[in-house]
């Protein structure tokens, strides 16, 4: 009687015509062995103990922190500046302080400003600039 294949990883029996991926010493399910990176035909079979390594740091890398609900680290925000009328400058400057300030009675600090040109609101309106504010965490 013929012995089934069963996965090295999973113990999930394989059939015989079910997709495998074959290893120097054993077997292994298309679930569990699906992800490990091919390698050339001149090359030798991964071992067991290979492809546990080789699948346990590709998933440490997937894994990221998940949102816990907690403060975030860090926030984004736009504000947008408008030229003046007259003259160079912008005339809201004291409500890009005022976003500054806010973030930072809260415990963060800027981290990143960036700035896009918005174009202009037509005769008389002024250049319109996109500020976007990035502010970070600061840990105690």
């Amino acid at each position: 009687m013929a012995k089934k294949n069963v996965c090295a990883m999973c113990g999930k029996d394989i059939g015989m015509m079910s997709p495998k991926i074959v290893l120097q010493d054993g077997v292994l399910c298309s679930s569990c062995g699906g992800r490990l990176p091919k390698r050339p035909m001149s090359s030798p079979l991964y071992t067991l103990e290979e492809a546990e390594n080789i699948l346990q740091k590709m998933n440490e890398r997937e894994e990221a922190p998940e949102y816990t609900g907690t403060v975030p680290d860090y926030v984004v925000l736009q504000v947008v500046l408008k030229e003046a009328l007259i003259g160079t400058g912008s005339a809201n400057l004291p409500e890009l302080e005022g976003v500054i300030n806010r973030q930072a009675a809260k415990g963060y600090r800027l981290h990143t400003f960036s700035t896009t040109n918005g174009g202009s609101k037509g005769l008389g309106g002024g250049d319109r600039i996109q500020a976007t504010l990035v502010f970070e965490k600061i840990l105690n």
